[in-house]
């Protein structure tokens, strides 16, 4: 039978408006993976670390049909799927077995070789709503063997409405952060246009602001500027219809940011870097090339533009010798 290529249904909000989530959503799965631990703990009770950083999997799932996932994480052994949703409706559970089913057959393949016997794995598997709050904890849906054994299936529903700001900080749940704007997308007109009620928002950013610029000063700064980011690109895009407060709250936000600032340090890092390489070049000295490529790498990490490891990788040598040539 011919492939068909199965795309996600997103009903209710516009396209647009959706596709801007999905994409604050990939790029924190994708480039910022350390955000997701707390919320796998969350939902599933487990207890991973920040080194138990997840490996992303393959999002394609080929069979009868190409099945397009949101994410699928593998930890210590254990695959997660994990859906990001910004509108619920009736079959999500659906679309969720057959996800899950397409990952699990695709999982089986790889043990036909061993002659064992086969054993089908579902993932563990999550919906992310990022608006809504309907009470309903999880999705179901009966599954029915012709032998007369019926297994119900269930999937762990975690909504970014049912977390206040304390709850998001006390749970390490910075992920969900991006998303918080949507819990006012519907009263955007009257918050406009009443004083009392624009306080309140801009008080509630406010605190998200003061905890983030306390966080910063005890940990890295740059994982709390690209959390900064993704919410102002979120913010911009809700409120985009109301200049008032979308001015209000990017002006608490720190304005608007046009990219990660950890890829932006990174982008810098390799500029400078290639023009040490050009210089060293031009210079033509092999010695002369080698000392300036260490002192303006031991430069860079003085200034915090890049870490001693990366120095270390570039020049070839171990993290304990940069540092003593370095003398850091």
């Amino acid at each position: 039978m011919e492939k068909q290529r199965h795309k996600k249904r997103k009903d209710g909000a516009s396209e647009g408006n959706n596709r801007i989530l999905d994409d604050v959503y990939r790029t924190i799965v994708q480039k910022l993976p350390f955000f997701v631990i707390p919320v796998i703990n969350e939902v599933f009770g487990t207890d991973y670390t920040e080194d138990d950083l997840p490996d992303q999997l393959r999002n394609e799932q080929y069979g009868e049909k190409t099945v397009i996932t949101d994410s699928i994480l593998r930890i210590r052994g254990k695959t997660y799927h994990i859906e990001c949703q910004s509108t619920e409706d009736r079959q999500m559970v659906i679309r969720m077995f057959e996800y899950d089913t397409a990952i699990a057959l695709e999982s089986t393949r790889n043990a036909f070789a061993t002659g064992e016997e086969i054993h089908v794995r579902f993932p563990h598997s999550a919906v992310l709503y990022v608006r809504g709050s309907k009470p309903q904890s999880e999705l179901t849906a009966v599954v029915d063997f012709p032998s007369g054994e019926s297994i119900r299936y269930k999937v762990p529903v975690i909504r970014v409405a049912d977390f206040t700001v304390q709850d998001i900080f006390d749970r390490g749940l910075l992920m969900l952060l991006p998303y918080y704007i949507l819990r006012y997308e519907g009263e955007a007109k009257a918050i406009e246009i009443d004083v009392a009620k624009q306080e309140d928002l801009s008080s509630e950013y406010r605190r998200i602001s003061d905890i983030l610029r306390y966080s910063e000063e005890n940990e890295r700064l740059d994982r709390f500027a690209d959390i900064v980011a993704l919410m102002v690109r979120v913010i911009d895009h809700v409120l985009r219809e109301y200049d008032i407060l979308r001015e209000g709250v990017d002006e608490i936000m720190g304005g608007k940011v046009l990219e990660l600032y950890s890829e932006r340090l990174r982008r810098e890092a390799d500029e400078k870097w290639r023009k040490i390489e050009k210089r060293s070049e031009k210079r033509g000295e092999k010695r002369g090339e080698k000392l300036g490529r260490l002192l303006a790498l031991s430069d860079l990490v003085k200034d915090g533009t890049i870490t001693a490891d990366t120095a270390a990788k570039k020049l070839g040598i171990s993290v304990k010798a940069f540092k003593k040539k370095a003398m850091l």
